[in-house]
């Protein structure tokens, strides 16, 4: 995975009514170096993206199916992370998957399996997803001071008969303010529904020095090079 275009790959999924099977859905990513060493790995932390278009005339062509982090300068890394939310997006039987970074990076070898899981006991009632509204894109959207400014408000319906309506969002800490803090800010995210209902995200990992070496468990790749221990915002 190296330049522009990134890498892509053409996969077939399940028909549409088995995937109302499933109750959970996951990306089993990891990312490996051209080389045997860590030196062959590129340097410093940047966005892994990854694109989906099953239905080429569908709303949901080239929508973020999942964003990881580079370890810096480390051939090693692996993560599984749950799309439950995404199964929408699989509106075809075959799908298009492009895996990007920025373009000047040292080159990536990325392997992907995704997993379709039902639950153990299938009489228990579960609610599977089956519309996605997008509200903001994201991805290029440096934090600075003019951010805010990015997203203006969106109005949408609900069908009377939904049962469940969930707020997905992936916040990275990239990008720089006119405070120059970058990822080590404290912020505050407020989605505000109907002008009265506020959900608030807060990012409190830059007050603790070892805010990243904290959440290894949580996918943080150990013994990075640079400063993988720091603290920083994002989730």
């Amino acid at each position: 995975m190296q330049g522009q275009y990134g890498a892509s790959a053409l996969i077939k999924i399940p028909q549409t009514t088995d995937l109302r099977r499933y109750q959970r859905v996951e990306l089993d990513m990891s990312l490996s170096c051209p080389g045997t060493r860590d030196d062959t790995c590129a340097v410093w932390d940047h966005t892994v993206q990854l694109f989906i278009c099953c239905n080429p005339l569908g709303v949901y062509c080239g929508q973020e199916l999942g964003r990881w982090i580079t370890p810096f300068r480390r051939r090693i890394g692996r993560w599984l992370t749950d799309i439950t939310p995404f199964l929408p997006f699989f509106d075809a039987p075959t799908c298009n998957l492009t895996m990007k970074t920025v373009p000047w990076a040292m080159a990536w070898y990325p392997f992907l399996n995704i997993r379709f899981s039902e639950l153990s006991e299938p009489t228990v009632n579960v609610t599977v997803p089956y519309e996605i509204v997008p509200l903001f894109a994201g991805g290029k959207t440096t934090f600075d001071q003019t951010y805010n400014k990015n997203f203006s408000p969106v109005t949408f319906s609900i069908d009377a008969d939904v049962v469940k309506v969930a707020l997905e969002a992936v916040i990275t800490g990239h990008g720089s303010d006119n405070h120059n803090c970058g990822e080590f800010c404290v912020t505050t995210h407020i989605f505000t529904v109907n002008g009265r209902f506020e959900y608030v995200r807060n990012f409190t990992n830059p007050t603790d020095p070892l805010g990243c070496a904290r959440r290894v468990l949580d996918g943080v790749e150990p013994n990075e090079h640079g400063t993988w221990t720091d603290r920083k915002r994002g989730s």
